[in-house]
């Protein structure tokens, strides 16, 4: 898995399953490696059976949680962040994966509240500093965005965080009138990810108030190419939308 030679990892947790069924790590990674495969409901089986047998361990409990989130299993997801944080108070991935759940629900006030308490009790967390920032956007407040982006520590981030601080960076130098600074930042978005119609759209806007209006032409046809109905849309829908993908 580490190699990322994902039909070596399958086939050697299959066996190791197959030989020791009531390990539950065995049970872990293997649902690990067929989540990566996209092979979900396989994958969702290994791992209720792997919390199943660990007595409900917590770490398992919480990647358990995270799948039924990604599947849109709400109340699932939800008691799996609830049983973590009944057993341990003090779980800041049991805190953030309620945050998420709520967040996914459009619950901002609440999903800050646990979001808050997990950064109190792991106040280096990058996807929860992140998902923090996003909200403070939303609500219309980009130098509490900037601040809480400004904390994250870069240095051990992967290319998808580091391209979404940069996006959200971009948004609020833009919404604080720093069209040039703004440009920068989504650039450095397209860097670290897959550019999107979406960002290209962002670009653009920024572009225009920089008086860029070659630069916002050339990104708004960029936009359209990729998918006009996504560019068009407003920035608290895409993202309240990059907040329900979390």
């Amino acid at each position: 898995m580490r190699r990322n030679e994902v039909d070596a990892a399958e086939s050697h947790l299959a066996a190791a399953v197959s030989a020791s069924p009531e390990d539950e790590r065995a049970h872990f990674h293997y649902a690990r490696v067929l989540w990566q495969r996209g092979r979900r409901p396989d994958a969702m089986r290994e791992m209720v059976e792997a919390v199943r047998l660990s007595g409900g361990n917590a770490e398992l409990l919480i990647e358990l949680g995270r799948m039924h989130l990604a599947e849109q299993r709400l109340d699932e997801a939800r008691r799996a962040a609830e049983q973590v944080v009944a057993a341990d108070p003090k779980s800041a991935p049991g805190h953030a994966l309620l945050g998420d759940v709520d967040a996914h629900r459009g619950r901002l006030d609440r999903a800050l509240e646990s979001y808050h308490l997990s950064l109190a009790i792991q106040p280096r967390n990058a996807d929860v500093q992140l998902a923090v920032a996003d909200i403070y956007r939303i609500w219309g407040e980009p130098r509490r965005a900037l601040s809480t982006l400004q904390s994250i520590d870069t240095d051990a981030l992967s290319n998808p965080q580091l391209a979404a601080l940069h996006r959200l960076e971009g948004l609020a130098h833009r919404e604080l009138g720093r069209a040039d600074e703004a440009i920068v930042h989504f650039r450095r978005a397209m860097e670290f990810g897959p550019p999107n119609a979406a960002l290209w759209h962002e670009l653009a806007r920024a572009q225009q108030l920089a008086g860029d209006r070659e630069g916002e032409r050339l990104s708004l046809e960029t936009a359209r190419a990729m998918g006009l109905e996504i560019a068009e849309r407003t920035d608290d829908e895409l993202s309240i939308e990059s907040s329900l993908r979390r």
